[in-house]
């Protein structure tokens, strides 16, 4: 008997089976070698594409946008996350720019406010003291608003915010112009009166109302303060919620068609001041004689 191996009287032993491949294994496509004219395996076919799409090509380089010749690579593009077919939470400038409309008609009503009270001699303008002190020993000074004034201003704010979130309105005089919509988080339904008060209690204009609790006329100024702190809450939110959002579980959407925003911004302010200079232009021409009493009185009390 000749034996497989020179020298050794014990056959060799056969040769191991090969191991059988993992079938979880994940396994890059066959590509033929460079300049190769073999065509490559027909692919598996439990990895054969529904039917209506096409066969990958394979060993093919992944497809491109199409590019003007000699760009090499395509502009980024920003994607809005959609909360609703159509939808997308707010930026925070057309929001900005909404408060802001919402805020000149509430400042135009309050003139008209002060103005009837004044009329009916309910209401004094400019100057009135928060201690209880004489005029010359503590003032505060206020062009058209005091006391009974600042109280119903605030009353207006609330009826129209309130009364434009809740009954199935969704949105502001201000909010409107911007196609914003404000709703339920995160299902989109109409916020319930409960919703629409927090929301505004959330806003924090009652604020003003400390400054005329006897030592804490200085507090009034937190209003700013808390608007500034709003405004940055929302504005680094992943879903624009700013704390009175969160406070009413409330969520603001826009349209993804809708315009540039920071353009609309640029020309609402833009008019707004133009507005606002023209009604200081005429209230210094019909008021200039209280505006000096009002200068004279303060310039006195220093």
């Amino acid at each position: 008997m000749t034996s497989d191996t020179p020298g050794s009287g014990e056959p060799r032993p056969p040769d191991p089976e090969p191991t059988s491949p993992d079938p979880g294994a994940v396994t890059a496509p066959y590509t033929p070698p460079l300049g190769s004219t073999e065509s490559p395996p027909d692919p598996p076919s439990s990895a054969a594409p529904p039917s209506g799409t096409a066969a990958p090509v394979w060993g093919a380089p992944p497809a491109q946008p199409s590019l003007p010749p000699g760009v090499g690579w395509a502009p980024a593009v920003a994607v809005r996350p959609e909360i609703a077919p159509g939808l997308t939470f707010s930026d925070t400038p057309s929001r900005f720019v909404a408060w802001f409309i919402d805020g000149i008609l509430l400042f135009v009503l309050d003139l008209i406010i002060s103005a009837v009270l004044q009329a009916v001699g309910l209401e004094t303008s400019g100057v009135r003291s928060f201690t209880g002190q004489s005029a010359e020993t503590s003032v505060s000074v206020y062009s058209t608003t005091n006391t009974l004034g600042t109280i119903a201003t605030v009353a207006v704010s609330a009826a129209y915010f309130i009364g434009s979130w809740s009954g199935g309105r969704r949105a502001t005089m201000g909010q409107r112009m911007l196609s914003i919509q404000v709703g339920n988080a995160f299902d989109g339904r109409a916020l319930t009166l409960d919703q629409a008060i927090r929301r505004w209690l959330g806003l924090g204009y009652f604020i003003v109302l400390i400054g005329f609790i006897p030592g804490l006329a200085a507090l009034s100024g937190l209003w700013l303060i808390w608007i500034i702190v709003l405004f940055i809450t929302t504005a680094t939110s992943s879903t624009k919620q700013g704390i009175h959002d969160r406070i009413a579980n409330s969520a603001v959407v826009r349209p993804v068609t809708a315009g540039n925003s920071w353009a609309m911004a640029c020309a609402v302010i833009a008019i707004a001041l133009a507005v606002l200079a023209l009604l200081a232009i005429v209230s210094l021409i019909f008021l200039g004689g209280q505006v000096s009493a009002i200068l004279s009185t303060v310039g006195d009390s220093v």
